[in-house]
């Protein structure tokens, strides 16, 4: 039976409830919400720092950032004391290499670019929007 919600999953056999019930023995669960303290040993939290529909009014797209008289430096954008981070999505990483594709924009469809391999000299791929600094620091600590 699962600590937190109180539910116990169907089993197609009692070897698989037998299985489930030696790994409950021997695992504690990872965060047990019924124990006013000790039930986080490791001080795991869950974060979802921004939703592509959400958050999209935060979002700067390169054309914007140039309007906006903002200056490309490395892999992020510049204007005074302004700062705007790049927003790597996910189909943009693959396992061990987060150089494994940007997003290549067309009016009709995203297109996620080829893996790159162990192929390290080139730059990091360019995501497709970016984010202001001073928001993903307070959405990290958060």
């Amino acid at each position: 039976m699962n600590p937190n919600t109180r539910t116990c999953p169907i089993f197609r056999s009692r070897r698989d409830a037998e299985l489930t019930k030696a790994v409950y023995r021997r695992v504690p669960v990872l965060i047990d919400k019924n124990r006013k303290q000790g039930g986080n040993p490791w001080g795991i939290r869950f974060v979802r720092m921004f939703d592509q529909t959400n958050d999209a009014e935060l979002f700067r797209t390169a054309e914007d950032l140039l309007k906006e008289g903002c200056k490309h430096q490395g892999n992020h954008w510049r204007k005074g004391k302004r700062l705007f981070l790049p927003l790597y999505e996910a189909k943009m990483v693959q396992a061990y290499d987060h150089r494994a594709a940007g997003v290549v924009v067309q009016a009709e469809n995203w297109v996620r670019q080829g893996p790159a391999g162990a192929d390290h000299t080139r730059p990091p791929p360019k995501p497709r929007v970016s984010a202001p600094a001073a928001l993903v620091g307070g959405r990290v600590r958060s």
